[in-house]
């Protein structure tokens, strides 16, 4: 298939420098469209070793998030249970309520068990609810700070500080005690 390729349409040029014809098949002219969408150094990558890796080539084209609270989150400080349970927070898996009723799971109410006023959900859990606004507020007041996220987008740019900023805010004020 590749001398037939490099015969009808490459005729000994580059794939990179070949220029698309008019009359082309539908499925070349797919072909040579994906050569747009991944750089030289991605299809170099996924070809290293002497096998070409479609998976990796695929890869490259998800845009990868940089988790600047990965050191907050598998920190030897937490603990495993914990470890998990922010990491289903991060990543907007955590069970609640209403995550449970996108699986069909029947449950007995939708509110949240805490304050009942509203629907349980992970926004409300950890941002909009009575009880998690007091804990965060007594426990930014013991850290010195009254800023707390609303949402999970400024809690993630919170988190990105770092645990050693965290560690060091947590020391200073223990030393004060």
């Amino acid at each position: 298939m590749g001398e037939w390729i490099n015969n009808v349409y490459l005729k000994n040029t580059f794939i990179w420098s070949y220029d698309l014809k008019l009359d082309s098949s539908w499925y070349w002219n797919k072909l040579c469209r994906l050569k747009d969408k991944f750089s030289n150094k991605d299809i170099m990558v996924a070809g290293a070793g002497g096998k070409f890796r479609t998976n990796w080539l695929y890869n490259s084209l998800i845009p990868q998030q940089q988790f600047h609270y990965n050191s907050s989150m598998w920190s030897s400080l937490n603990v495993p249970k914990h470890r998990f349970m922010l990491w289903q927070v991060v990543n907007i898996q955590l069970l609640t309520r209403d995550k449970l009723e996108q699986f069909y799971i029947e449950l007995d109410t939708k509110e949240c068990h805490v304050c009942g006023l509203t629907d349980d959900s992970q926004q409300h859990l950890f941002f909009s609810c009575c009880l998690s606004r007091r804990v965060a507020d007594l426990v930014f007041e013991w850290l010195g700070s009254r800023y707390w996220p609303t949402d999970f987008e400024r809690w993630r740019a919170y988190g990105s500080i770092g645990i050693d900023a965290y560690t060091t805010i947590i020391l200073i004020r223990l030393e004060q005690l």
